[in-house]
């Protein structure tokens, strides 16, 4: 398992690969508010029906948080400590906790008093030990499956370097109330993203921002050696994601169309909320004793194009038709065991008689496309924000190649649009002493000779 990070000025890309193959990608940019960001608000209305309330972190930015423990007294004006843990989806604000949240690689430390642990790992007496010294320090921890490679001793002192942060926070919020952000939140976002790729083994881990690879490699050297080890900067002219052949990965998911090895391909087609997936035999034979190659080849893809895509809501899979039931319960299990490592909840019933599979899955993330606003039909677009990420990327790339210091970018209206309502977006160049103007057509950047 690696896990490739590229980072630019304007966002932050995490792909998590298998023998090259990508199964995880994730996007956040830094100009929003993205889980892991901890911060000082203040309580602006409380919904006692609703037991949340809306609590304001910044000039513009304001977080609904749910009631938590304690949080009985939450009062209007109240300067409170909050971790957010889902960004703005759909025009709704993001969604914060009460308290520091900390997300390290083997553990989690969390408001309060005790021990948890997830249900991958297996407990046993050193955990009950390591309760009651928690208990002591008046710190609550939840053990991930990820602790289960490293000795307890270990997991105690990323906790106890993690309850120093915690406790720095808290020390920082009550010198000076104010409303602000505490920390961006990266570099845990990042760790989080290791630990669910490390569950049964340390992840290989692939950086190409210094900066960053720093940072981590100081936390995982402390925290955990395992992947400390294991952890590497990438050199070269191009980023981490061009080089591993990760972008040609991501604009291929964002298609409709999956050919399979053997000759045949997936059909996607989202319809408001239900997501189906149709199996056709394409190119391949359609002779019988090929359907049962053809559906398990299906099966496994299908379950890393519905993680990789983070397809949520009711998704219905129509394999090839198979007249045995031994056939259809090999299928079955083999989709099963491709959807054994997803972090989402998810529901699946049992393949009916014409090979038709049901189930459901709770979405993580944002849209990595959107419908075509054009035709409104089976086809997407690649989502403006990302458009312009990309953009915004390859100008600092070629800032980083070109000895020209002006730069002329066209742009879709769509895109013009969006930079309008986002400025900060190229607020870097001004660092750079990059001049830049905004042309029309298609986005392309080229030096303005």
């Amino acid at each position: 398992m690696n896990v490739v990070i590229s980072e630019s000025p304007v966002d932050l890309r995490i792909a998590v690969t298998v023998d090259g193959a990508l199964r995880r990608y994730y996007a956040l940019n830094k100009g929003d508010l993205n889980p892991g960001v901890i911060a000082v608000g203040l309580v602006t209305k409380v919904l006692p029906g609703l037991k949340s309330a809306f609590v304001k972190i910044g000039s513009e930015q304001q977080v609904f948080v749910p009631f938590d423990r304690g949080s009985d007294s939450l009062k209007a004006g109240q300067t409170v400590l909050v971790s957010v843990y889902r960004k703005a989806e759909a025009g709704k604000e993001p969604m914060a906790r009460l308290g520091v949240t900390l997300r390290g690689i083997q553990a989690i430390v969390l408001p309060g008093n005790g021990v948890r642990h997830s249900k991958g790992l297996r407990v046993d007496g050193s955990v009950r030990e390591w309760s009651d010294l928690c208990e002591q320090q008046g710190m609550e921890v939840l053990l991930r499956t990820s602790s289960s490679w490293s000795s307890l001793q270990q997991v105690a002192k990323e906790c106890a370097f993690l309850k120093q942060q915690v406790d720095s926070w808290s020390l920082e919020m009550a010198r000076s109330g104010e409303p602000r952000i505490l920390s961006d939140g990266l570099v845990a976002y990042v760790l989080d993203v290791i630990a669910r790729a490390s569950r049964s083994e340390p992840a290989r881990v692939v950086c190409d921002d210094s900066h960053l690879a720093h940072k981590l490699r100081d936390y995982l050297v402390a925290c955990a050696p395992q992947i400390a080890s294991q952890c590497s900067f990438h050199r070269g002219p191009t980023m981490a994601f061009d080089a591993l052949k990760i972008t040609s990965q991501i604009d291929a998911f964002q298609k409709p169309k999956v050919w399979l090895k053997s000759g045949g391909f997936l059909l996607f087609h989202d319809a408001n909320g239900i997501t189906t997936i149709d199996v056709n035999s394409g190119k391949s034979s359609q002779r019988l004793k090929n359907r049962l190659t053809l559906n398990l080849e299906a099966a496994a893809e299908s379950a890393r194009q519905i993680q990789l895509r983070d397809i949520g809501g009711l998704i219905v899979m129509d394999f090839l038709d198979l007249s045995s039931d031994g056939d259809r319960a090999q299928v079955e299990r083999c989709f099963r065991a491709g959807m054994a490592d997803d972090s989402s909840k998810w529901r699946m019933e049992p393949l009916n008689g014409l090979g038709v599979g049901v189930m459901s899955r709770e979405k993580t993330g944002g849209p990595a496309a959107v419908r075509c606003p054009k035709c409104k039909g089976s086809g997407s677009l690649i989502a403006v924000d990302e458009q312009a990420r990309a953009m915004a990327r390859t100008l600092w790339q070629q800032s980083k190649t070109s000895s020209a210091g002006s730069f002329l970018l066209e742009v879709s209206k769509p895109i013009r649009r969006h930079l309008d309502q986002h400025p900060d977006m190229l607020t870097w160049a001004a660092h750079l002493k990059l001049t830049w103007s905004l042309g029309h057509d298609t986005w392309q950047v080229t030096p303005d000779d």
